[in-house]
């Protein structure tokens, strides 16, 4: 009836006096520590908080933050420095003051690779970190292709993206909160053909993997996390990670958490992996005479579709007014939404006239007028008037010169299509064929040897849908 206890030992640290050194035990065998390891041994016995150390750069400047503070009504002064953490109680900047500044060292890797594992994207994001956090979202959006499919059943277009519901946003948000900053290294963003990586330095902080899935919250970054649900970038409900796996429910695909010592990776999969992905003008059916969504290089979203309206209707309207009028017809939109659509998609079209108080939003009648001029200038032509696909003018040259001369390369579709468009590259010829002409153009042959070819089958189904609403199309435009 004896009792036994049994104590699992997964690491641990202890000094070689012999020797002079740290060695660190893992399992049966040990191993002299790094520098770094060192130094997280020492922090780590102190609970050290790096967010609340005394930052080494004091000379900071907080515009951008400033505009948000701005945006929703907070008085930028000293007492929110320090009750946000921004300043210690002896009025320095913090890590977390850093951080938040103009002169934050916070970057962020965001990456693309092709098959062979070749950058068809390489980017870093600097700057404050809240600026990076919007600047991360937005590129990684542009990134989270959608495919559509007709279903055979109900005739209805279904789309699919390659990262279901807020999973993307989530995890991303997530490997913010939770980074260990004090580590020397980037949070990385890399896309795959058939995945998107997510790394993250720093391990769990003070919990297991498996509280985590369930939505347990511990804090490695406190104050970072209720600056963050301040501003609403966060709920802080630790929902993140089970909203995650919830979004892949009845995929037939997961997402795969991974915590070593030093890193939290979470691998996403991708939905459209063998699908054909192009990106989709969502809704463009539904108003196929709007003029803002018919114009080649300008794709504007719903939302920015009635923000214009509104504008037109109601000169000089604020942003709370531009939300009354609204929110009847674009469910769950926020003030924040508004503010991004006005700052990203509409700022051709829509300008602020007057103080930031005081002031509001009125439609540049010039820019307005000249986009419907292009519209109409370009309405008989076929590919743009198709009712799923969002072509650009670069797109359209691209199939004219394919379908002229099949098997071409990249390079001699480069030397036509210049004349038109003397700034042309490699690159953009190349996305333009991979996002928004992946279903009309194919590659055939040896990468080296092969060439590109017009999908005919394609391209005459398309064609075929077009001319059963050119009639509608023409009938609206007279109206």
């Amino acid at each position: 009836n004896a009792k036994m206890v049994i104590i699992h030992i997964y690491n641990f640290w202890f000094k070689d006096k012999r020797k002079h050194s740290h060695n660190k035990r893992s399992g049966s065998s040990s191993r002299k520590c790094n520098d770094d390891e060192i130094l997280k041994m020492i922090m780590d016995s102190n609970n050290y908080v790096y967010e609340t150390d005394t930052s080494t750069e004091q000379k900071l400047t907080f515009k951008y933050f400033s505009n948000l503070c701005e945006e929703k009504n907070y008085e930028l002064n000293n007492q929110l420095f320090l009750k946000l953490g921004l300043k210690n109680p002896r009025g320095l900047f913090t890590n977390l003051g850093l951080m938040i500044s103009d002169q934050s060292p916070i970057a962020v890797k965001i990456a693309e690779y092709d098959d062979a594992m070749n950058f068809k994207l390489k980017k870093i994001i600097s700057g404050s970190l809240l600026k990076v956090i919007e600047d991360t979202q937005e590129q990684a959006e542009r990134m989270n292709d959608v495919s559509a499919i007709i279903s055979g059943k109900s005739w209805k277009r279904i789309e699919t993206k390659s990262y279901p519901g807020k999973s993307l946003r989530e995890i991303i948000l997530n490997a913010f909160c939770h980074c260990d900053y004090s580590i020397r290294s980037n949070i990385k963003i890399e896309f795959f053909k058939d995945k998107v990586k997510i790394t993250s330095p720093g391990s769990l902080y003070r919990t297991t993997l498996e509280d985590v899935l369930k939505g347990v919250q511990t804090y490695r970054n406190e104050r970072l996390v209720h600056l963050l649900d301040k501003l609403g970038y966060i709920e802080n409900f630790g929902t993140g990670i089970p909203r995650t796996l919830e979004a892949y429910k009845n995929t037939g695909e997961e997402p795969t958490f991974l915590d070593s010592e030093n890193f939290f990776i979470v691998l996403l999969p991708n939905l459209n992996k063998n699908e054909a992905i192009y990106k989709i003008n969502y809704k463009i059916n539904d108003s196929l005479n709007d003029s803002l969504k018919q114009q080649s290089n300008f794709v504007v979203s719903d939302i920015g579709i009635e923000i214009v309206k509104a504008v037109k209707d109601h000169p000089g309207i604020d942003r709370n007014g531009i939300l009354n009028k609204i929110k009847g017809k674009i469910p769950n939109v926020t003030i924040e939404a508004i503010k991004n659509s006005l700052k990203r998609e509409l700022l051709q079209i829509i300008e602020h006239q007057g103080s930031k108080k005081s002031g509001g939003y009125y439609v540049n009648l010039e820019s307005f007028d000249r986009i419907n001029d292009r519209i109409n200038d370009s309405l008989n032509d076929s590919l743009k008037q198709q009712s799923n696909f969002a072509i650009s003018d670069i797109g359209i040259e691209i199939v004219k010169t394919v379908k002229d001369h099949p098997g071409i390369n990249i390079y001699e579709i480069v030397n036509y299509v210049k004349n038109d468009y003397s700034n042309i590259t490699v690159e953009v010829i190349r996305n333009s064929i991979k996002r928004e002409l992946s279903t009309i153009i194919e590659h055939r042959g040896p990468r080296k040897s092969g060439g590109y070819y017009v999908n005919l089958e394609s391209f005459d189904r398309i064609n075929d849908r077009i001319n059963d609403s050119l009639n509608d199309s023409l009938k609206s435009q007279l109206k």
